[in-house]
């Protein structure tokens, strides 16, 4: 996919901090994406502790400039259901590994590297395997079991592209910047995707004879239903969400009808 946007693909071992030179060589701005993924058994304290330390040592070798990293909102607290931005209290292992790569990454404002931090709410979109396509799969099979929400934040890569790019135009030494695309409830949600799938499936609630096909961290994402107030520091870096929900939606049960037909 990325070679049809004419982007320039240099394969590297993250464990290598040797390998990564050819990557690295001649960069003003790193965007880091890379970190394992919470719906598989992973070892997050190997990977801050080699791939992600060799990434930043590099940074500071080859004098990158800007460093720009996305993590989640799940590092944050909770008051009153929504997410509270002004204390840092990750719940469960995936976000206390993100909040510790976080606070790694802030390290490089001390070696003239600007950082930036864009935490996102619960991904959706075209290519997610964990949320999007286990939900299109049960609305086209006419039963969607889900956990019930009256309201959720969701970001779509889009609009987290969008926000890691717009953090490059401030001067600050450390910006972070939460971010989502549009808020809707359990109904909703599957409402919307399945009207594009032409499908009116049921809504059930999870229970001991009803399983979801959501892994188990993206369950675990939905039972928290986190939700995410609408940032002011949004106008100060040019950002403002361009995906609601009937696009996200159309977007998924497109990409799920071009799987099946595969």
């Amino acid at each position: 996919m990325l070679d049809t946007y004419g982007i320039q693909c240099i394969e590297a071992e993250l464990e290598s901090h040797e390998s990564l030179h050819e990557a690295f060589e001649g960069v003003d701005t790193v965007y880091f994406l890379a970190f394992p993924n919470p719906n598989m058994k992973s070892d997050y304290d190997a990977f801050i502790g080699r791939c992600l330390k060799n990434v930043l040592d590099t940074a500071v070798e080859f004098k990158v400039q800007n460093f720009v990293s996305l993590s989640t909102v799940e590092v944050y607290g909770r008051r009153n259901g929504s997410v509270d931005t002004s204390t840092i209290k990750p719940r469960t292992e995936y976000s206390r590994a993100k909040e510790r790569a976080d606070r790694m990454i802030m390290e490089l404002s001390k070696k003239d590297v600007k950082v930036g931090l864009v935490r996102s709410a619960v991904a959706i979109g075209e290519y997610d395997k964990y949320l999007s396509l286990n939900l299109a799969r049960m609305a086209a099979e006419g039963r969607v079991i889900i956990p019930q929400f009256e309201r959720m934040s969701f970001s779509h890569p889009v609009d987290i592209c969008r926000s890691m790019y717009s953090l490059l135009k401030s001067n600050e030494d450390i910006k972070v910047i939460n971010v989502k695309s549009f808020d809707c409830s359990s109904f909703q949600l599957v409402t919307s995707v399945s009207k594009y799938l032409g499908s009116d499936p049921e809504i059930l609630g999870p229970g001991l004879l009803r399983r979801s096909k959501f892994p188990a961290y993206t369950l675990h994402q939905l039972s928290e239903h986190i939700f995410l107030e609408r940032e002011e520091g949004w106008k100060r870096y040019d950002y403002e969400p361009s995906v609601d929900l009937d696009s996200a939606s159309k977007e998924v049960a497109s990409w799920y009808r071009k799987r099946e037909e595969v």
